[in-house]
């Protein structure tokens, strides 16, 4: 349904319905992305290729996913530390430093 729709359904505004029920608009919103992805991911294994180029231009070409091993999003401050350690790497510095040096990175005085 519409968001006006559902407004009035419920007698009221729509940036009062966007307000307080922004999470379930949202949540519904998923769903039914999900169900018709769903459809048509089924229309695609049945040879469908209309279908299967309908939904490999909705999903991502790489899901990481933390239990199948894959990399979790880091933060600035975890991307920038793991990019510290690995920073010498292809530079002249990488002879002077070495693969097993320990190197700890300065931290500011508060």
């Amino acid at each position: 349904m519409r968001q006006e729709d559902i407004a009035n359904g419920i007698g009221i505004t729509v940036p009062t319905l966007r307000k307080h029920y922004s999470a379930e608009l949202s949540a519904g919103a998923a769903r039914e992305r999900m169900a018709v992805l769903a459809k048509v991911l089924a229309q695609a294994k049945k040879g469908s290729t209309s279908a299967a180029r309908l939904y490999l231009q909705q999903v991502p070409t790489s899901v990481a996913d933390p239990e199948e091993g894959g990399n979790p999003k880091l933060g600035k401050k975890e991307k920038a530390q793991v990019d510290a350690k690995t920073a010498a790497k292809g530079t002249e510095w990488d002879d002077l430093i070495g693969s097993g040096a320990n190197v700890t990175p300065i931290r500011k005085a508060s």
